[in-house]
């Protein structure tokens, strides 16, 4: 296969691919659609606070953010780990002790 037949496959499974998503045009629909079929959303946290300028030039602290993939809620979904029992988020059980 020479170059322009690559890039000729190439691009028509691009296009293929974009036609999948044309119902889902905006953010919103997309994230509905992909939790229906169960994305797992990255999580949010704050790491800290910056000073920033407000528009009438007066310094005001801004939160700085970090995201992360929830690694156990993505595994469990692949069924690469089975499901680690919790209660409101913490780990109720361990194979090698108690809590």
């Amino acid at each position: 296969m020479n170059h322009i037949e690559n890039i000729t496959t190439s691009n028509n499974t691009l296009q293929n691919t974009t036609m999948t998503f044309e119902c889902l045009q905006t953010d919103f629909k997309m994230i509905v659609e992909f939790k229906k079929r169960g994305l797992i959303m990255l999580q949010r946290y704050t790491v800290g606070s910056r000073e920033d300028s407000a528009k009438d030039c007066t310094k005001i602290q801004a939160p700085c953010y970090a995201q992360y993939v929830p690694l156990i809620q993505t595994l469990s979904k692949l069924n690469l780990i089975s499901p680690i029992p919790t209660v409101n988020g913490n780990i109720v059980d361990f194979v090698d002790g108690s809590l």
